[in-house]
């Protein structure tokens, strides 16, 4: 750690992080009577017609990192990882399913054995409901048939398929197949603010 002249700043709570996860720590924390510092060491994220590239966010690595990784054969690699104001969240797909409930006990995998949580499904299923509505999920209930049971429906609709080369309309009929199913995903999106459209339904996100 370096030696500073800056002043030293005091506070109840420091969340180091302004990304889902501190954002939403902070909101939580809001009406608690506690003097709250979130510290990010990154600046904001440029607006600029890139933010909405696949080329550039996931070929050209726009925004990334350039901070030393290495593998574990020690070859470096640029992680995606984002030290922006908003974090990783700033350039993502706004997919926010839940876990499953078999996702909290104990799975086997090629790589070995993952223990189980000390906390099960059940026990955070309300809090999934209320991120849920704090982030104005958009999904249909029912649709995924191996999603954990729900105390309340999803906040908004699902959010409709967009037309595409190989349209919705003619992949929906195909996974009619046993053991084949396709759902709308769960997601944050804002589709309106003000009366002004927010979502592009682009294939990464970045939302002031």
């Amino acid at each position: 750690m370096q030696d500073t002249d800056a002043p030293t700043i005091t506070t109840d709570i420091a969340i180091v992080g302004s990304g889902m996860g501190g954002g939403t720590l902070a909101y939580a924390l809001r009406n608690r009577g506690a003097k709250i510092l979130i510290i990010e060491r990154g600046g904001y994220l440029p607006r600029e017609p890139e933010n909405w590239s696949p080329r550039e966010i996931f070929v050209a690595k726009r925004y990334r990192t350039t901070d030393p990784y290495f593998d574990g054969s020690g070859k470096p690699f640029r992680p995606s990882i984002y030290h922006v104001v908003g974090g990783c969240t700033k350039v993502y797909g706004a997919a926010l399913p839940r876990f499953r409930r078999e996702d909290f006990g104990v799975l086997e995998s090629e790589e070995g054995v993952s223990p189980a949580w000390p906390v099960g499904y059940d026990e955070l299923e309300p809090y999934y409901a209320e991120a849920e509505r704090l982030f104005r999920v958009h999904g249909t209930a029912g649709t995924d048939p191996v999603e954990g049971p729900r105390s309340t429906p999803f906040p908004f609709p699902a959010v409709p398929h967009e037309p595409a080369p190989i349209t919705a309309t003619r992949v929906m009929p195909a996974t009619r197949a046993p053991r084949l199913n396709l759902f709308r995903r769960r997601f944050l999106v804002h589709f309106l603010i003000d009366s002004r459209s927010v979502c592009k339904l682009a294939l990464v996100c970045k939302i002031h």
